[in-house]
C-alpha cells in the first residue's frame, strides 16, 4: 500500500511537471469557461487531457455534467470519458485502499463519505483518445463551446499514465451485465470489450448478486434473459466463445421432470371446447367471447400498449401489440368490433414461448359462431395487406396434408399461417404450431383433454365466465427446458448478439474514419473478433447492402421461431451447457409448476373498473415450497377487523404468532427534506403506523433492545423513540405513541369467508389528496427515465460519432424500440445558432420541469389509477393460491 501511495504521489507531480504541454481554451463570449489541457502521442491512440471548469450557469442541461460534448475538426478525437470526482490521484488512491466493500452496511459507508469529498464538482477531467500527431482543433460543447488548439507532445511514460487513467474511468461506466431502467448497456459494453481486445486492456470484474441476477443463473436461457445476450456479446468480442466445434453430437435426452400427482378428478367437469384444439405444450390466454378479448386490445391500448406503465412510465415502446398484428396480418377491424359476438364464439392467443420481441412462436385461434363470416373476415386482410404491394407474398404450403395460406416478407416482418378446420380458426407465426393443431383434431396432445387441465378447470371452473383465464401447463414447461428448445434458444440468442455486434462495429468504424462494409474488414480491423459470424451449426450472420441478417434465423426481431428450426446436430459445449442447466433445475426447483390464473372484469360507475383476480400454482410441488411453510403457519377463517383511517395494513399467520402493521401517512413535513439523508428522526416523520404480532416473533425481537419496562398504560419505550403497549395478548410498536393508545383498543379479530395465511388491504392512497412522498420518488425515477434516454442520444453522439440529428433513429434501430418521453414530452434534436446541437425533451424546455418540486398535473403510476386492493394468500402443500380485487380508476377518453 505505501508503495502504491507514493506511486500515486509521483504520478501527481508528473501530471504538474507536464503542464508546459498545456494550452488554453477560451471561450470569446464568455469567462464562465476554464479549460487546459494536453495531448500526448501514441500508438494506436494518443491519449488526451483536459480539466474544465464551468459556472453552475454554464453546465449543460438536463443532463449537467454528463451533457459535456467534445469534438475535433477532423474527427480525430475518440472515446471522450468524464471523470466528475476531480480528485487528485493521491486521494483516489487513498479512496480506493478504504476497507469499505463487500457488504451494503460498507457499501454505504463507502458512498457516504465519497459523497462527502466529491460533491458538489466544480470541475471535471475528461480523457479522451486521438489519433495522429498534428495539433488538435478542439471544441468543448456545454451550454455554449470552446474552441482551441492543443498541440500533441511526446512523452512514452506519461502516456502510458494516461492511457491508464482513462481506461480507469472509461470501465467505471455501467458495463455488460448492469442493468439500466429500459435498455440495455449495449454501446459501453460492445466498446469496453472491443478497446480491450485491441489495446490489451483488463476489464473489470462484473460482480452482481441482485435476485434477478440469481434467478437467471438458476434458470440458465430458459427465460431468455436480455443479460444473456449482453454477456454473450462481450464474450464473443474477448474470444471466450467456442468458434472451432464441430455439431457432431447427437441432440441430448431432456432430463427428468417428476410427473405430476394428481387427484381424482369428476369426468362430468366442464372443459373449454376451444381448449380441445390447442396443443397441450402451449401457454393458453383465453378471452371466452370477442367483447372480452376487445376490451384486451382496449386496456393494452390505454396504457400505451405495454401494461408495465401501470407501474412505472416505460422510456422505450417495443410495440409488442403493432408488431403481432402485422407479422400475423391480424387486426380489429370495424366489422368485427360491430359483429364480434354474433361471429366469434371464443379466442385465444396461444403458443410455445413468450420471446415476442425477437419471433415468438405464438397465434390467435378462434371458434366461429358464424365461420363463412369469420373466415371473410380473415380472408380480406390478407387479400388487403396483398395489395399494398409492399413485399408480402402468399404461397400454399402443405402441412399435414392440408393446403395453408402462408403471407411472409423477406424480413420476416410478416410471417402469418391461416388454417381452418371446421369452426375453428387459426393464425400462426409457426409452421409447427399448424402442424400441431391440425393434430389436435385427430385427438394428439391436446390441452383441453389433459388431465390436469381438467383438474385445473375444477380449481378454477369454467362457470365463472373469466374476463381472461390463463393456464400455463406442465408440458410448456416440459417442452421450454427440452433439449431443442434450450440448445437453439442459446443459438439464437448469440445470434442476436452477432447482429447486434455487427451494427455496433460499423457504427464504430464510422466514428475511426474506416468506414468498412464487410464483415470481414471489420474484424481485421478489430472491431469483430476474428473467424467473426460462423457458428457451428452452419447458420452464419451476414452483412449485404447494409443489413445485418443470420442465415437460419433470419432479421433480428422476427426471428423464425424456435419449433421450426431444426437441431439435429449439437457440439460437446453445448451438451455440457445443457447437462448444466439440468443440474441447476433439478438442484434449485425440480419443477416449475403449472400456472392458472383467472381475470374477471367489473364495470363500475365513474369510469371505474375493479378486476378479481385468481392465480394458482397447482398442483404444487411440495419440494419447491417446504422454506416457505418454515415461515408460516395453517391457514385461518379470522382476520383483524379492518381500523379506520389505515392507508395500508397487513396480517401473516406465523407458526407461533400473527404479524400485522398498518400505515396511516406517510411523507415528509415538507419538500426541504427531499434528498435528506434518512435518520430515526426523519423516519418518525416520514413513517405514521404501526407494526405488532400476538405470541413470539423472531422478526420483531430486534425491536426489543433497549425498552424500559412498561406503564401503567402498558407503554414502554426506547432511547431511539420506538415505542410499544401490550394490549391484552398484542404487543404494538409505533414511533407515536398517541396513535398506539388510539388504534390498540380497535384492534379485534373477526371470521371472513376465506381461510389465508396472508392478508393485505390498500385503501384509495388518493382520498386526502396524492401522497405528496409517493408521488415525488414517482417523479423522480419517470424523470430519471427520460433522462436515462438522453444519456444514450448523447452516449451515440459522443461515443460514435454519429450526426447529431440522426442519433434518435439510429438508437431505435440498435434498441428495435420506439424512444418516448415518459413524462409527456417530444424528444427533440436542438441547434440554436452559435450553441452546439444537443437532444433534449420539451418537457425540460417548459416551465414544468423544475428540479424543486413535482410539476403540476404529474401523478405517478400506479396512484394516477390504483384505487385500492384486497388480497388473501394462502399456502398449503398441495396449492398456493392468491385472491385480489383490484379497484382501478382508467384515465377520460
Amino acid at each position: 500500500m505505501a508503495y502504491r501511495m507514493l506511486h500515486s504521489r509521483l504520478i501527481h507531480a508528473y501530471l504538474l511537471l507536464a503542464a508546459t504541454a498545456i494550452v488554453l481554451l477560451t471561450d470569446p463570449q464568455s469567462v464562465h469557461a476554464q479549460i487546459t489541457g494536453q495531448a500526448i502521442v501514441g500508438h494506436p491512440f494518443g491519449v488526451g487531457h483536459l480539466q474544465v471548469r464551468l459556472d453552475k450557469r454554464q453546465r449543460p442541461q438536463p443532463l449537467g455534467w454528463e451533457g459535456l460534448g467534445l469534438s475535433e475538426k477532423n474527427g480525430r478525437v475518440l472515446y471522450p470519458a468524464i471523470d466528475r470526482r476531480t480528485l487528485s490521484p493521491l486521494v483516489k488512491e487513498l479512496l480506493g485502499q478504504l476497507p469499505l466493500r463487500g457488504g451494503p452496511v460498507r457499501d454505504l459507508a463507502g458512498g457516504l463519505l465519497r459523497g462527502l469529498v466529491l460533491e458538489p464538482p466544480q470541475k471535471v477531467e475528461v480523457f479522451f483518445l486521438f489519433t495522429g500527431d498534428a495539433p488538435l482543433e478542439l471544441t468543448v460543447q456545454y451550454r455554449e463551446q470552446a474552441t482551441g488548439q492543443l498541440i500533441p507532445q511526446n512523452d512514452p511514460p506519461l502516456h502510458d499514465m494516461l492511457l491508464r487513467r482513462w481506461w480507469d474511468e472509461y470501465t467505471s461506466r455501467p458495463g455488460a451485465l448492469t442493468k439500466k431502467a429500459d435498455y440495455p448497456p449495449l454501446v459501453e459494453n460492445y466498446l469496453q470489450a472491443m478497446l480491450s481486445s485491441r489495446l490489451q486492456l483488463p476489464l473489470p470484474e462484473q460482480k452482481s448478486n441482485s435476485l434477478q441476477d440469481r434467478l437467471e443463473q438458476q434458470l440458465g436461457l430458459a427465460i431468455g434473459t436480455e443479460s444473456a445476450q449482453i454477456a454473450m456479446e462481450r464474450d464473443e468480442m474477448l474470444g471466450k466463445l467456442p468458434t472451432s466445434e464441430a455439431a457432431d453430437q447427437p441432440l441430448p435426452k431432456a432430463f427428468d421432470v417428476p410427473p405430476l400427482e394428481l387427484p381424482e378428478v369428476d369426468k362430468d367437469v366442464k372443459v373449454d371446447t376451444l381448449a380441445s384444439r390447442v396443443p397441450e405444450e402451449c401457454f393458453y390466454v383465453r378471452f371466452g367471447s370477442f367483447s372480452h378479448f376487445l376490451w384486451f386490445q382496449d386496456m393494452l391500448a390505454t396504457w400505451g400498449g405495454d401494461l408495465q406503465n401501470l407501474l412505472a412510465l416505460r422510456g422505450l415502446d417495443h410495440r409488442i401489440r403493432q408488431r403481432m398484428e402485422n407479422q400475423l396480418v391480424l387486426r380489429s377491424t370495424a366489422l368485427a368490433k360491430l359483429l364480434g359476438d354474433t361471429v366469434v364464439a371464443d379466442v385465444a392467443i396461444i403458443g410455445t414461448d413468450l420471446y415476442l420481441e425477437d419471433g415468438g412462436a405464438y397465434g390467435l385461434l378462434f371458434l366461429a359462431k358464424n365461420s363463412t363470416l369469420l373466415a371473410g373476415d380473415l380472408n380480406g386482410q390478407r387479400a388487403e395487406r396483398l395489395q399494398k404491394k409492399d413485399g408480402v407474398t402468399e404461397e400454399k404450403v402443405k402441412i399435414g396434408g392440408r393446403d395453408v395460406s402462408y403471407l411472409s416478407t423477406p424480413d420476416g416482418s410478416v410471417r402469418s399461417y391461416h388454417v381452418s378446420d371446421g369452426n375453428y380458426h387459426f393464425v400462426t407465426t409457426s409452421k409447427t404450431l399448424v402442424q400441431r393443431f391440425l393434430e389436435t383434431g385427430d385427438g394428439k396432445r391436446a390441452l383441453g383433454s389433459s388431465a390436469e387441465f381438467r383438474y385445473a378447470r375444477t380449481v378454477l371452473p369454467q362457470s365463472r365466465d373469466d374476463t381472461v383465464f390463463v393456464y400455463i401447463s406442465d408440458a410448456f414447461f416440459r417442452n421450454l427446458v427440452s433439449p431443442h428448445y434450450q440448445i437453439e434458444l442459446a443459438r439464437r440468442i448469440r445470434s442476436l448478439a452477432d447482429i447486434e455486434l455487427v451494427q455496433l462495429a460499423m457504427l464504430a468504424s464510422a466514428a475511426e474514419g474506416k468506414n468498412d462494409t464487410t464483415i470481414e474488414s471489420l474484424s481485421n480491423n478489430g472491431f469483430l473478433p476474428p473467424k467473426f459470424g460462423r457458428r457451428p451449426d452452419g447458420s452464419q450472420t451476414v452483412l449485404k447492402d447494409g443489413k445485418v441478417f443470420d442465415t437460419r434465423r433470419g432479421f433480428a426481431g422476427r426471428f423464425v421461431p424456435i419449433p421450426d428450426v431444426e437441431v439435429s446436430s449439437v457440439t460437446p459445449s453445448e451438451v455440457s451447457d445443457y447437462e448444466q442447466l439440468a443440474d441447476r433445475y433439478h438442484t434449485k426447483w425440480k419443477r416449475l409448476d403449472p400456472i392458472i390464473a383467472g381475470l374477471k372484469r367489473h364495470e363500475l360507475p365513474d369510469r371505474r373498473e375493479r378486476i378479481t383476480i385468481d392465480a394458482r400454482l397447482t398442483p404444487v410441488a411440495k419440494e419447491n415450497y417446504e422454506r416457505l411453510q418454515q415461515y408460516v403457519g395453517p391457514a385461518d377463517e379470522t382476520q383483524l377487523a379492518p381500523i379506520e383511517g389505515d392507508l395500508i395494513a397487513f396480517e401473516l399467520v406465523r407458526p407461533n404468532a400473527r404479524v400485522f402493521g398498518g400505515l396511516r401517512d406517510l411523507g415528509l413535513p415538507d419538500d426541504s427534506g427531499a434528498g435528506t439523508l434518512l435518520s430515526v428522526g426523519t423516519l418518525r416523520d416520514i413513517v405514521v403506523g404501526y407494526l405488532g404480532t400476538t405470541g413470539s416473533s423472531p422478526l420483531l425481537g430486534v425491536l426489543e433492545l433497549g425498552m424500559s419496562p412498561p406503564d401503567a398504560q402498558g407503554m414502554s419505550g426506547t432511547p431511539a423513540g420506538l415505542w410499544r403497549r401490550q394490549y391484552g395478548p398484542m404487543a404494538v410498536y409505533s414511533f407515536q405513541p398517541d396513535l398506539l393508545m388510539s388504534v390498540t383498543p380497535q384492534l379485534r379479530f373477526e371470521p371472513t369467508k376465506t381461510a389465508a395465511q396472508l392478508r393485505i388491504r390498500v385503501a384509495d392512497l388518493t382520498q386526502s389528496g396524492v401522497p405528496p412522498l409517493l408521488n415525488r420518488l414517482g417523479y423522480v425515477r419517470t424523470r430519471e427515465t427520460t433522462l436515462g434516454n438522453l444519456r444514450l442520444l448523447h452516449q451515440i453522439s459522443q461515443q460514435l460519432r454519429v450526426p447529431g440529428p440522426d442519433c434518435k433513429a439510429t438508437a431505435e434501430s440498435l434498441l428495435d424500440a420506439k424512444l418516448i418521453c415518459p413524462l409527456g414530452g417530444q424528444y427533440v434534436y436542438r441547434s440554436p445558432e452559435g450553441a452546439p446541437g444537443c437532444w433534449t425533451s420539451t418537457f425540460f424546455e417548459s416551465e414544468a420541469s423544475t428540479q424543486a418540486s413535482v410539476p403540476p398535473g404529474f401523478v405517478t403510476p400506479p396512484l394516477n389509477w390504483f384505487r385500492g386492493l384486497l388480497l388473501d394468500a394462502q399456502l398449503e402443500p398441495s396449492t398456493l393460491s392468491v385472491h385480489a380485487d383490484v379497484e382501478m380508476q382508467l384515465p377520460k377518453k
